[in-house]
């Protein structure tokens, strides 16, 4: 049986290690991948589908003799913007010849022809209040990940300085700078940082080091973190946030500033850490962390228990298991 998913994203992102998700949590499908976006060259993130058993390629277009020659038994759609359509699917009846599951990774439009709308966050699924006429069936199903590289992650949470650092989402590189970033975590004590990603003001304090998004190496960069933090910038929300979720399971307590979406969602739902929102609040509450060893190190279990209980592998297979199995055999 064949489960065919189409996202808009072809490189290092949350919703193609999502899909590697999906795809463990459901083995008994043969799993593919179209990528609807222009090619970027980047190899290795398709052979990281290829060692997973799971078929990844590029396609320009979604066609009626494209979907009949894969035949697949369940059609994903991740994340389609308004934009991706009708240059990509001209003939939205082609959905119509396969059981079709609609992932709203983020606020985005709806479609006909669904079988069912997965929401990753209450907030997502609140946006679309008023809209239940429209939506054949819905549920919300947190993104989960597989946990085994991260539970068994130890560090030592008394040591000094304490680690202060953030995993910068490479598809949210188009926000620009994060100036307010550095300029918040100098004035901390007793601490050093880790940032990762290129949305930083690179500055000359010996206490900063900064490192690239890297395929894989997220169990590692997370190694080095005592505190996670993330401060949005320029407005910008999260549906839901993977590398909170990676921190969570490594057992690293969170700050993150309030936008009132998907992420502050789930850091309330985990009791994993803290939401803040002025500079202020931020620098005093990580000061705090900072400061009481034990404080990180009982949030950091807390948001890890939570997490271990709420977004693996197992969680995802018990949310979806009953719609993948009557798509498969219908």
């Amino acid at each position: 049986m064949i489960c065919l998913h189409c996202a808009n994203l072809c490189w290092i992102g949350g919703v193609g290690e999502f899909i590697k998700s999906f795809a463990k949590a459901f083995p008994e499908f043969q799993h593919e991948v179209l990528f609807l976006n222009d090619f970027k060259e980047d190899y290795n993130y398709y052979k990281s589908f290829q060692t997973l058993g799971i078929r990844a390629y590029h396609i320009p277009e979604i066609t009626e003799e494209l979907i009949d020659k894969i035949n697949p038994k369940i059609l994903i759609l991740h994340n389609p913007p308004s934009t991706i359509y009708p240059d990509k699917i001209k003939d939205l009846n082609i959905l119509k010849k396969t059981n079709v599951i609609l992932v709203h990774h983020n606020k985005t439009k709806l479609f006909p022809y669904v079988d069912l709308d997965v929401f990753v966050s209450q907030w997502i699924a609140d946006a679309y209040k008023g809209w239940e006429k429209y939506i054949k069936k819905s549920k919300v199903v947190h993104p989960c990940v597989d946990e085994v590289p991260y539970l068994n992650i130890e560090r030592d949470t008394h040591g000094y300085p304490v680690c202060v650092g953030r995993i910068q989402s490479n598809t949210n590189s188009y926000l620009g700078k994060f100036s307010e970033d550095v300029e918040m975590l100098k004035k901390l004590k007793n601490a050093k940082f880790f940032l990762v990603g290129d949305g930083y003001e690179k500055t000359e304090d010996k206490r900063f080091t900064f490192a690239p998004i890297q395929q894989g190496a997220m169990p590692e960069y997370l190694k080095n973190i005592d505190i996670f933090y993330i401060w949005g910038g320029n407005n910008h929300t999260e549906s839901w946030s993977r590398v909170a979720t990676e921190a969570m399971l490594s057992g690293i307590p969170i700050v993150i500033r309030d936008m009132k979406d998907g992420m502050s969602e789930q850091v309330r739902k985990s009791k994993a850490g803290f939401l803040v929102n002025t500079k202020q609040e931020f620098i005093n509450i990580i000061q705090m962390l900072i400061d009481r060893p034990e404080l990180r190190k009982r949030k950091g279990e807390e948001g890890r228990a939570w997490a271990k209980e709420n977004l693996t592998i197992k969680n995802l297979r018990a949310g979806l298991i009953d719609d993948m199995l009557n798509f498969g055999v219908s």
